[in-house]
């Protein structure tokens, strides 16, 4: 279980005031301070490993498909570039 569904399991509120279980803990360092109470420090630190197995191969799509975007539009651009600063199809400055 993961950080935040531990939060989410054991911290809240219960519906109709009634329940057994933690009372709703408010702010984060009271939360962290009864997850390593029950949990220990590695509680912490648990579903970390499923959740970057989730998380990087979608930041390796976002951050590949930005840089060869970034490249293709810098090539695309240097196509219309003359050296002179205005390009192949006219633009810059008339004087």
């Amino acid at each position: 279980m993961s950080q935040i569904e531990l939060g989410e399991t054991n911290f809240r509120p219960r519906e109709g005031g009634g329940g057994s279980g933690p009372v709703s803990q408010v702010g984060l360092r009271k939360a962290a301070r009864a997850i390593v109470r029950s949990h220990g420090v590695a509680g912490l630190f648990a579903g970390l490993a499923p959740r970057l197995l989730k998380v990087a191969p979608a930041c390796a799509i976002m951050i590949s498909t930005y840089e060869y975007c970034k490249l293709f539009f810098r090539r695309w651009n240097n196509r219309w570039d003359d050296g002179d600063g205005k390009g192949r199809r006219g633009g810059g400055t008339t004087e």
